[in-house]
Parts: C-alpha cells; structure tokens; sequence
C-alpha cells in the first residue's frame, strides 16, 4: 500500500499522526516518471517502501538494473512546495560548492497538480 503510513504507532494521538501521513496519489504515474528518468528501462521490477517522520520513500528496482529512490513529503514536512524547493536548492549547493556526496536528482516537481497528484 503506497499510500497509508505502516511503519509505527504513536503513544499519544496515534489514529491523528497516521491520517497526516496518509497520501493519496498515483503511484502509477510515479513510477512511470522513474522509468523515463532512466534509459533502456521498460518496467519497475521490484519495490520497497521506506518512511520517516516527514517522507516516504520508495526504492524502485527497474529491469535495466537501475535504482532509482521516489521520495513524497508528508503533510506534516513543512510548507507545500516550499520544502520540496528548499531541499532541492540544499543539494544543488552541496553538490556545487563541498565535496560531500549528493545523490543526483533526476526530476523532480513541487506542485501537487503534477499527473502523480503530490510533490516529488
């Protein structure tokens, strides 16, 4: 399920923290940008579902051997688009100006209107 938040429990207003992680999206659509991100890929092989406090993330295998990570924000993350953006610019300017490894972004949209229906 790559909508509903499965990683935990909370001891106070457990049933409320789960409902601000509750994403609804095309999770179809996300998948197909990751495909297009990578070339000779045709289809997601295997996925896995990764979340935190403020994002879930799948780890997408593609059948070209490819990995590719598709992080959503949960509500609970900030600021729509502001906090996709901010974290965006963090890593172009990590990767500009240190040494410290940065994963490349390979795309990328703050608006929520997107085909997949969230931030990504």
């Amino acid at each position: 399920d790559p909508f509903t938040y499965t990683s935990g429990h909370w001891l106070k207003n457990d049933e409320l923290q789960r409902e601000r992680r509750h994403i609804e999206f095309d999770f179809s659509a996300l998948c197909k940008k990751a495909i297009q991100a990578c070339l000779g890929a045709g289809r997601i092989a295997r996925q896995e579902k990764k979340e935190g406090s403020y994002n879930r993330a799948f780890l997408l295998h593609i059948d070209n051997g490819a990995s590719v990570v598709a992080r959503v924000p949960f509500r609970v993350a900030g600021p729509r688009r502001l906090t996709t953006n901010s974290e965006i610019a963090t890593m172009a300017y990590i990767r500009a100006h240190t040494s410290v490894p940065v994963p490349k972004v390979l795309d990328w949209n703050d608006d929520p209107a997107n085909p997949t229906g969230t931030e990504y």
